[in-house]
């Protein structure tokens, strides 16, 4: 593949699946993924920002990710 900056690949070295995940309900659907390199952070490769707070009512929140969803209301 052509070089782009949008782009990355690494190689997995392990996957840290959370404990409690439940593939039937998808409960705990979430991992840690170690790569086998480090990178560069750039204008499309950023780290991700980890929740300190509460949100109040009402207040916008980003999600990201992939694969099945489901709406909560």
């Amino acid at each position: 593949f052509p070089r782009n900056p949008k782009n990355f690949q690494a190689v997995v070295k392990n996957l840290f699946v959370h404990e409690k995940y439940n593939p039937k309900t998808l409960e705990y659907d979430i991992c840690l993924i170690l790569t086998g390199s480090s990178w560069e952070y750039n204008e499309y490769v950023k780290p991700v920002c980890l929740w300190n707070k509460y949100l109040e009512n009402g207040e916008p929140l980003y999600v990201a990710g992939w694969g099945s969803v489901r709406v909560f209301c």
